[in-house]
C-alpha cells in the first residue's frame, strides 16, 4: 500500500545525511544532502539474490504518482525475472550494432539542441527518450523503425504517464527523425502526424466544477504532473484557491504580497459594479507555497506572472489551453462560481463572507474602504479553510485512483 503523500514528498528538506522515505513495494524518495531529491526502486536481483537500486529519475522532474506509474512498470518485468538495473546498464553501455541507430542519431540530435535550448529542457526532453524509447528502439536502424511500433509504445506511455507526456515524447522522435532526414540517412518521418492517433483524455464539460469528485480531481491532476512547477502550471494550481477574476490574477505583482501578514492587496479591476476599489486576499499555506515556487522563476521581476509579450504578463490564453490539455473544458473564470457554490454548500460558510471574498456588492459595499474592516477574521480563516478542503478532495481522489488502478 502506497504511504506517501505529495505534500510530504514537496516538504522534504535535506538533512546532515542522506535519508530515504518509503512509498511501499521497494518504491523509495532519497533526499540528498546536496539537495538532490529522487526516486529509487530497490528490489532483489533474481539472479545474485542481492539488493539492487534503479534510479527512476529526479523530482519535481518526476512527480510522485509518474513515479508509481514506472514503478509499477519495473516491480512487473522484475516479477518476471528481469534485472532491470542490469538492462539499463547494458542498453547505455551497448554500442549500437547497426551503423546509423536511433540512438546514434539521438545523441547527435541532442548535441545539437544543447546550444540552442537551456539545460534543463534539453535534459528532460532526453530523460524522456531515455526512458521511453531507448529500451525498444535505440538499436534499430532508422528505416526498421514502424509507425505502428512507436504508436503502440507510446499508447502504453498515455496510459502510464499521460497523454501530454506521450505527445512531447513522440514530438521528440519526430524531431530525431526529421534530423535523420536532413542528415540524408532516410527519406520519411514515421513518428510526423502521429500524436493525433494517441488515446484523448475524457473531455469534461462543465464551465464551472460544481462537484466534489471532479473538484478533487482537477487538483490532483494540475498538482501531479511534470509542468506544474513551470509559470503556467502554477497559474492554473493558485486559481481555484484565491478564486479572484483571471485578469486580476495575472496582473499580480510583488510588491502587492505581504509575506509577514500572508495577504495580498490590489486594485479591483472592476469597481464600477461592485464600489471596491481595493480587495485583500488572505494567503493559505498551500497559497504560500505556490508562491514560492513562482517566486524561483520570477522573484526579479515586478510581475509575478511575467510574460514575455506586450503586456509582460502571462496570457489567459497559455493557462486555458493547459487546462484543456488535461481535458477540462472548464473557465478559468468559473473557479468563482465554484468557490461560491462550493463553500456554502460543503462548507457552511455565510454567503456574505463570500460575496465580500468575490468582491461582489454588499450591502455594506457603500464605501470604499469597506474592505479593509469588513469580516476580516471571518475570511482569513475561510481561506485557509478553502485551501483545506480542496487538499481533502485531491487526497479522496488519489486515493480513489490507486484502487482503481489496481
Amino acid at each position: 500500500m502506497s504511504k506517501l503523500k505529495e505534500l510530504q514528498v514537496r516538504n522534504a528538506k535535506p538533512e546532515n545525511k542522506d535519508y530515504r522515505l518509503s512509498d511501499g513495494d521497494g518504491l523509495f524518495f532519497m533526499v540528498r544532502t546536496t539537495g538532490v531529491r529522487s526516486w529509487q526502486y530497490r528490489y532483489q536481483s533474481n539472479i545474485t539474490k542481492k539488493e539492487k537500486i534503479y534510479t527512476l529519475g529526479q523530482y519535481p522532474e518526476l512527480s510522485l504518482s509518474q513515479a508509481r506509474a514506472e514503478h509499477d512498470l519495473l516491480r512487473a518485468n522484475v516479477l518476471k525475472g528481469i534485472d532491470v538495473q542490469a538492462e539499463k546498464i547494458k542498453i547505455r553501455n551497448t554500442k549500437p550494432t547497426h551503423k546509423d541507430s536511433f540512438k546514434d542519431i539521438a545523441i547527435q540530435w541532442n548535441d545539437n539542441r544543447k546550444s540552442r535550448v537551456g539545460k534543463d529542457t534539453w535534459n528532460k526532453d532526453w530523460s524522456r527518450i531515455e526512458r521511453f524509447i531507448f529500451p525498444s528502439f535505440a538499436n534499430k536502424k532508422l528505416d526498421e523503425i514502424q509507425a505502428k511500433d512507436l504508436l503502440d509504445k507510446l499508447k502504453i506511455v498515455a496510459e502510464t504517464n499521460g497523454r501530454e507526456t506521450a505527445m512531447r515524447t513522440m514530438n521528440h522522435v519526430a524531431s530525431i527523425l526529421k534530423y535523420a532526414m536532413a542528415l540524408g540517412k532516410i527519406k520519411y518521418n514515421v513518428a510526423s502526424g502521429l500524436t493525433e492517433y494517441l488515446p484523448k483524455p475524457q473531455t469534461i464539460i462543465r464551465k464551472a466544477i460544481l462537484d466534489e469528485t471532479l473538484l478533487g480531481q482537477y487538483i490532483y491532476t494540475v498538482e501531479n504532473n511534470e509542468w506544474s512547477k513551470d509559470l503556467v502550471g502554477c497559474a492554473i494550481r493558485l486559481m481555484p484557491h484565491i478564486f479572484v477574476r483571471h485578469s486580476e490574477m495575472l496582473g499580480m505583482k510583488w510588491s502587492e504580497i505581504d509575506w509577514n501578514k500572508k495577504e495580498w492587496k490590489y486594485k479591483v479591476g472592476k469597481t464600477q459594479n461592485t464600489g471596491v476599489k481595493e480587495h485583500t486576499v488572505f494567503l493559505s499555506e498551500q497559497v504560500i507555497k505556490i508562491l514560492e515556487d513562482i517566486k524561483r522563476l520570477t522573484g526579479s521581476r515586478e510581475a509575478v506572472f511575467y510574460g514575455t509579450g506586450k503586456s509582460r504578463e502571462l496570457s489567459q490564453r497559455a493557462t486555458m489551453n493547459r487546462i484543456h490539455e488535461f481535458g477540462f473544458d472548464i473557465d478559468m473564470h468559473g473557479f468563482r462560481a465554484t468557490a461560491r457554490t462550493m463553500a456554502e454548500e460543503k462548507l457552511n460558510i455565510h454567503g456574505t463572507v463570500l460575496e465580500i471574498c468575490l468582491t461582489h456588492k454588499t450591502k455594506e459595499s457603500h464605501s470604499d474602504s469597506y474592505d479593509r474592516k469588513t469580516m476580516l477574521p471571518e475570511r482569513e480563516q475561510f481561506y485557509q479553510t478553502w485551501s483545506d478542503y480542496l487538499i481533502t478532495l485531491k487526497n479522496k481522489y488519489q486515493k480513489t485512483r490507486i484502487k482503481i488502478a489496481r
